[in-house]
């Protein structure tokens, strides 16, 4: 009534079947609900309804400009008379300022929107906010990052609600967006401990047994790594196998054998795992690992090689403890090679192993053979000495080709246990005497070898240089003979 007289317009209210369609004064409309309520915007502080006291009036001292053409509303403040209400601002507002707040809210045009399009943008808020939550957290995987992702949700929530409020007037819910985010992540929290964190519990169960803790880590981060698909990859291969194994079971009754061979098996796995290998396989008394894979490593060459390197310093230690044991010790011969070769998980939903298949893989397993016609510990082809890193010495042994394999390979012998000056001689005089053996001047070649040999009565690729220059002396290889030499067994 007060903006009817003070605009000099008609009050309109308008009914439906629903309740209020709407009320107007003149051609200023107000929003309502069907109830016919106005929601109140307070102001805050920022624009406040001016309060006079009647007093000021009464004694003139307020200016006459002051109320010149004012909507005034009268009503009593006055302590214990005075008629207050608890409102979002205030807990005691005058109600006479309630009514001036809404008349100045409908002056200015100051008004909370709640319509059909505020409801679809809190049924938008309510259901978007959960989905981006799920979205995001399915890619986290601590629980504190998800945790704070929730909090963060939560916060950003309050401000579009904030701003939406504030600055444009739309009545928003806050409660529901808040709950649905709630709910959607101790929905998530339930279903990661439930499910993700088993299926990581297993994973860890099924590696950590044959890859280091590192690499497990990784995969429980990407478990997509161990589809039950293959990729080609590089990477380097070792294979280990006891010489004399079974001349060796034959003598020692069968208990001590387990004993001897599980401690073998277990100091070996664990060199390869520290250095980020993965156990392959065990074959009996042998042993197979692969590096790079199924998490890449850079230098996979130098890891394996120094994988080796270590097994043979281990085996010496494990060799003083076997002969006080069971009275023998043993000795090992190993391989490596790197190439190209499938990995991933092989076989069938029922039963698969993580593996490596190709033509990589049988080649360091005929390395592996070749140590023992070549008297050398380890064997690695050109691929694998070409970039094993430095800190590590090798010396070139022959151009070879293994069983059921039609190329030829270089292959080369890495000096474990030798001191630098040593290898570098080893090295450089065998060299020599390679480069004389492929110029076909056996003679002068068996002269290199066997001046190695009294330096190193027990160098084995010596001693069989020696034997093939005397031999090749006595019957000299065909025209157009190339210096490969063809292995006829494993």
């Amino acid at each position: 009534m007060a903006l009817s007289e003070y605009w000099q317009k008609e009050i309109r209210l308008c009914i439906s079947a629903e309740g209020v369609a709407g009320v107007s004064v003149g051609d200023r409309a107000i929003p309502v609900d069907r109830r016919g309520f106005m929601r109140i915007n307070f102001y805050n502080g920022r624009q406040p309804v001016k309060m006079i006291p009647a007093s000021d009036v009464l004694a003139g001292t307020i200016g006459q400009d002051a109320l010149r053409d004012k909507l005034v509303f009268v009503g009593v403040t006055e302590v214990g008379i005075a008629d207050v209400r608890p409102t979002p601002v205030d807990s005691s507002f005058p109600g006479v300022a309630i009514h001036a707040t809404v008349a100045s809210n409908i002056i200015q045009g100051f008004f909370f929107h709640r319509d059909n399009g505020v409801i679809l943008l809190d049924i938008m808020l309510i259901c978007l906010v959960p989905l981006v939550m799920l979205w995001v957290m399915s890619r986290l995987r601590r629980t504190v990052f998800i945790t704070l992702f929730f909090l963060l949700a939560v916060a950003a929530t309050w401000f579009i609600f904030y701003g939406l409020v504030s600055s444009r007037g739309l009545l928003v819910s806050l409660a529901y967006p808040v709950i649905s985010a709630t709910i959607a992540y101790l929905s998530f929290q339930a279903f990661h401990i439930l499910v993700v964190q088993r299926h990581s519990r297993y994973l860890r169960q099924a590696f950590s047994s044959y890859i280091s803790p590192q690499l497990v880590d990784r995969i429980v981060s990407n478990p997509d790594m161990l589809a039950l698909k293959g990729k080609k990859q590089e990477i380097t291969v070792l294979f280990s196998d006891i010489r004399g194994f079974t001349l060796l079971s034959e003598k020692m009754p069968l208990e001590e054998l387990v004993q001897l061979l599980n401690g073998f098996l277990g100091s070996m796995t664990d060199i390869i795992m520290d250095k980020g290998g993965t156990l392959d396989k065990y074959i009996g008394d042998a042993i197979m690992a692969i590096f790079n894979a199924p998490v890449e490593l850079p230098d996979h060459r130098a890891r394996a090689v120094e994988s080796a390197c270590l097994m043979l310093r281990e085996l010496r230690d494990l060799n003083r403890d076997f002969r006080d044991r069971f009275g023998t010790g043993i000795s090992i011969g190993i391989g490596i090679h790197t190439g190209q070769a499938i990995v991933g998980n092989l076989g069938s939903t029922r039963r698969f192993d993580y593996t490596a298949v190709g033509d990589t893989v049988n080649l360091a397993s005929r390395l592996e053979g070749a140590t023992k016609m070549y008297g050398a510990a380890i064997v690695i082809s050109a691929d694998t000495a070409r970039d094993m890193g430095p800190g590590f010495y090798a010396r070139k042994l022959d151009r070879i080709r293994v069983k059921g394999r039609k190329g030829a390979v270089e292959i080369w012998q890495v000096l474990e246990g030798m001191e630098k000056d040593e290898a570098m001689f080893l090295s450089r005089e065998f060299h020599r005497g390679l480069d004389l053996y492929y110029s076909r001047e056996f003679s002068e070649a068996a002269a290199a070898f066997q001046g190695i040999l009294k330096r190193f009565p027990e160098d084995g690729p010596s001693s069989l240089y020696l034997d093939r220059c005397r031999e090749y002396s006595a019957n000299p290889p065909p025209v157009g003979w190339d210096g490969i030499f063809t292995a006829a067994t494993k």
